[in-house]
């Protein structure tokens, strides 16, 4: 053997004893939905009555071109074609091709559809983001999906489905609506109140309120109806708040009460019932201990969304901080909440977006 070679060879064992001796490395971790980083938010757009869609910097990504278009949700968005509805990617092509009368959003991986033909006959069903029919549309409406759970209409009757299409029904149970927080809301026939089930169907919550809304950050707003007496109102209708084990913990006393987001939830005070039916009033909001913390000033009012909330005066719509101070002043003929930053705004069938000082990011346009 040649000195060459065995040099060569003494080298390689050497290398190889190095390796041997070094600590083993753990394989890199595969990227999971959470850890990826977020892809950059794409909005809504219309140019010359077709939709498409600009990025934070009002730049078109999506060059308008759908008859109708819906917001990013699970990285797809609803979009039409010659009538029919199907979903798109972030690049604007068709994931699912446009085929169906009508679409809602990916919530949970799933989407509602109908369709008219004739085996369809106009009922619902749901779709997953490959495009397979997962619930075939037997369904008479159906609705989002949250929680695992959608809320739907089956042979007439209000129930809930998993996402393999089983349908969780009780006789007694009248109307019911959608799941939020682990807890859906139903209706007994038996007394005709609302309560809360969970996923096996078992009352969580007793069926003892007139309404019941979603449960959002803990709490969700229920009601008593008002009462009567000699044909005068001897005790207006109220809603307050309850936990998620029915405890009241704000006693009915509002004339209504939305939900809570960012720990603020907007109640209507001051109504009048002397007509017979719920008129006037002003919206303000409380925190969750019931303390009013700005005031009732306000037409109509909406949920907090990125520390700003929508409110309405003199028909027209505005913004507001925690603090209750106008960030945006009442000049819109529509509003949406703030999502991503920015929020879309209408002014005599103009569609533009804003930032957080009002500044025009996308101008009107129709």
């Amino acid at each position: 053997m040649s000195v060459r070679w065995a040099v060569l060879i003494a080298l390689g064992l050497a290398a190889a004893w190095l390796a041997a001796q070094a600590p083993a490395q753990a394989p890199a971790a595969a990227q999971t939905p959470a850890s990826r980083p977020a892809e950059p938010p794409l909005f809504g757009v219309m140019v010359n009555g077709r939709y498409g869609y600009m990025d934070a910097a009002a730049r078109i990504v999506v060059r308008p071109q759908f008859d109708g278009a819906g917001d990013f949700a699970e990285g797809m968005a609803k979009a039409a074609r010659a009538g029919k509805w199907g979903f798109i990617d972030r690049a604007g092509a068709f994931v699912v091709r446009p085929r169906y009368d009508d679409v809602g959003d990916f919530h949970d991986g799933m989407a509602w559809f109908i369709e008219t033909d004739r085996r369809a006959r106009g009922m619902y069903g749901y779709i997953d983001k490959q495009g397979a029919v997962v619930i075939r549309p037997t369904l008479m409406a159906a609705y989002d999906f949250c929680d695992g759970m959608a809320e739907a209409v089956l042979e007439g009757k209000g129930c809930f489905l998993d996402k393999t299409g089983q349908a969780l029904r009780l006789e007694r149970w009248g109307q019911v609506r959608s799941f939020s927080e682990g807890l859906g809301r139903v209706e007994d026939r038996g007394n005709f109140k609302w309560g809360y089930v969970d996923k096996k169907g078992q009352f969580a919550i007793a069926p003892r309120y007139d309404s019941a809304g979603p449960f959002r950050e803990g709490l969700a707003a229920v009601g008593v109806a008002g009462q009567m007496t000699g044909g005068k109102l001897v005790r207006k209708p109220a809603e307050g708040f309850i936990d998620k084990a029915g405890k009241v913990v704000i006693e009915p006393s509002f004339d209504k009460a939305g939900h809570f987001s960012e720990g603020l939830a907007c109640v209507l005070t001051g109504a009048d019932y002397s007509t017979g039916g719920r008129s006037g009033g002003q919206w303000g909001y409380v925190d969750k201990q019931g303390k009013l913390v700005i005031q009732a000033q306000f037409d109509r009012a909406e949920g907090f969304s990125e520390g700003l909330a929508r409110v309405r005066v003199n028909m027209l719509w505005g913004y507001i901080d925690r603090a209750g101070k106008y960030i945006v002043k009442p000049v819109y003929h529509e509003a949406w909440d703030f999502k991503d930053g920015l929020a879309r705004v209408e002014i005599d069938g103009k569609f533009g977006y804003i930032d957080k000082t009002g500044k025009y990011v996308w101008q009107l346009t129709k």
